[in-house]
């Protein structure tokens, strides 16, 4: 064997020595154990221990492998919509949606419809922001109330408006915010022919003058407005 070959095998054998001493001594220096070199064997005086190349992972090894990976990691892609928006959206949706149209109409009877007035069932409905003078046939200050069907059907620039359509107005003394009778007009068919399908109740201080279908106390005077009706949209 050549001089090179020796040397070689024994640095080899020198260094795997050292390991092992090194794991046995938990680090720090390595000591080289004594070795006898002769012309061209070389002799070492460290015994390997035999190690299985085939041998397979003990669990011990596999459960440190899996301690020391990244932990599962579950994304979960589902979005939570908090309440707020929730609400904000639904609301807008309403705002665009236009007035609810499933609205009751009011009463066609006097003393129903009375009642009806009394309780202010009207007052939730589109309406003018303060009383004003009259420029119509009532005397004092009025205020107009629009219930949703007929609302929806003056924003759409309807000139029949349907059936359940209908309008209050309070009447006030040119003095003082107190009310002292209502007007009603309310749509009760799809044609108003002639103003006979339009329901007509004037309350003045507490006294029913007018509560019957198609008066002429009232067709003569509204007949000049859009569909009878005598209101300027939108309301002020």
């Amino acid at each position: 064997m050549s001089r090179f070959v020796v040397v070689v095998a024994f640095a080899l054998a020198a260094l795997a020595a050292g390991c092992a001493a090194e794991e046995a001594n938990g680090g720090g220096v390595i000591v080289l154990p004594d070795a006898k070199v002769g012309d061209s064997v070389v002799r070492l005086d460290v015994e390997l221990p035999d190690v299985d190349l085939d041998a397979e992972v003990g669990p011990d090894v596999a459960k440190d492998a899996k301690s020391d990976a990244a932990p599962d990691v579950a994304v979960d892609v589902a979005l939570e919509v908090k309440p707020d928006v929730a609400t904000d959206s639904a609301g807008d949706a309403d705002a665009d949606a236009g007035p609810d149209v499933t609205a009751v109409p009011p009463p066609t009877t006097g003393p129903a419809l009375r009642t009806w007035l009394e309780a202010g069932s009207y007052l939730t409905w589109t309406h003018e922001t303060t009383p004003h003078l009259s420029v119509g046939g009532h005397d004092g200050n009025v205020r107009t109330y629009l219930d949703p069907i007929l609302t929806k059907s003056l924003k759409a620039g309807q000139t029949s408006y349907p059936v359940g359509a209908a309008a209050v107005m309070e009447l006030y003394k040119t003095t003082g915010d107190q009310t002292f009778g209502w007007v009603v007009w309310v749509k009760t068919a799809a044609a108003s022919d002639g103003g006979k399908n339009i329901f007509w109740y004037w309350l003045l201080d507490g006294d029913a003058k007018i509560a019957a279908k198609g008066s002429p106390n009232c067709t003569g005077c509204h007949s000049a407005g859009v569909d009878f009706l005598h209101t300027g949209f939108p309301l002020n």
